[in-house]
């Protein structure tokens, strides 16, 4: 068992996880994500730590573990069997995300050079699927092409320049 604070309350963690992953806004800043258990018993307790695990933040402190940081709450969950009374264990479950405060503002340029690089590649996947699987030929993709881009360029180019859409 591991001792860990959850807003200054604290509780025995075990089948405790840590660990490291891409940030899901800029892939290069990795962020520490966490996943524990602990067990509390009866239904006051039960509503406490709801309430307290229902929030999007919360602040985790470990010595043990050298954690003194802001969490998100990426997903909770609590479980028992059969009646709800003073007496009942209940389980609790924590998957948290570290809280990154970015240095700087991000770089949508970086992000949307990014975004453009998977839509081509997701394009392109789509594209050779259709292309084997003889749903289309090569030649009607690229005359399709030609026809959306005649029919459409100038009004996707106001949406990208001044946010009009014109659906």
């Amino acid at each position: 068992m591991t001792k860990i604070s959850l807003n200054g309350v604290v509780v025995d963690a075990y089948d405790f996880s840590d660990d490291l992953i891409p940030n899901e806004f800029n892939g290069n800043i990795e962020v520490r994500t966490l996943q524990f258990y602990f067990n509390v018993y009866g239904l006051q307790n039960f509503n406490l730590y709801s309430n307290l695990v229902g929030n999007s933040e919360i602040n985790i402190k470990s010595e043990e573990l050298n954690i003194d940081e802001k969490f998100n709450i990426k997903n909770h969950m609590s479980r028992y069997t059969g009646e709800l009374d003073e007496d009942t264990l209940i389980t609790f479950k924590l998957e948290l995300t570290e809280i990154v405060e970015l240095e700087d503002e991000p770089n949508i340029f970086v992000n949307l050079g990014q975004e453009i690089v998977y839509n081509r590649i997701r394009v392109r996947a789509l594209t050779d699927l259709l292309i084997e699987n003889d749903l289309i030929s090569k030649e009607e993709y690229l005359e399709k092409i030609d026809l959306v881009e005649k029919e459409n360029f100038e009004i996707f180019k106001k949406e990208l320049l001044y946010g009009i859409n014109q659906d």
